[in-house]
């Protein structure tokens, strides 16, 4: 059984289906202010969660995916997120210093006050509409150098 608990201790969600975070796959749960430290979110699926403020210091995120999810206030920073997915997920606030975002997709995802300072962004996808003109949308995939 896998049980989520809040940073104050305070359980949020149980699956009592799982044994491990890795490759778990939770839809339209609310995890604000979850406590994944150090946790292996290896393969795991987050889809319509509320996840703002959710702390992953030292949390294995390879290949993690979070579709649609409002992860507003995370903090990202010095992480290895190779592989993860945000696809249409607010990422209003969140910190992505120093971290190795290599081949992440972004699609369609907020990057409102994004700190994206020293990342690390080879072969990630970033899709974006355009608010203004003519509209449609734009992609951009960063190649390294």
């Amino acid at each position: 059984m896998v049980v989520i608990k809040d940073i104050d201790g305070k359980v949020l969600h149980t699956e009592k289906n799982a044994d491990k975070y890795s490759g778990l796959w939770l839809k339209g749960v609310n995890l604000d202010k979850a406590d994944f430290r150090g946790q292996d979110l290896s393969c795991a699926g987050f889809e319509a969660c509320s996840m703002r403020g959710a702390v992953f210091a030292d949390a294995v995120l390879h290949d993690v995916a979070f579709l649609d999810c409002d992860l507003s206030g995370c903090d990202f920073s010095e992480m290895f997120l190779d592989g993860a997915s945000f696809s249409m997920s607010n990422l209003t606030g969140c910190n992505f210093s120093n971290a190795d975002c290599s081949h992440v997709d972004f699609s369609w995802a907020n990057f409102e006050d994004v700190n994206l300072e020293d990342a690390t962004l080879d072969g990630s996808s970033i899709r974006h509409r355009v608010r203004h003109g003519f509209g449609g949308s734009r992609h951009v995939t960063i190649l390294p150098v």
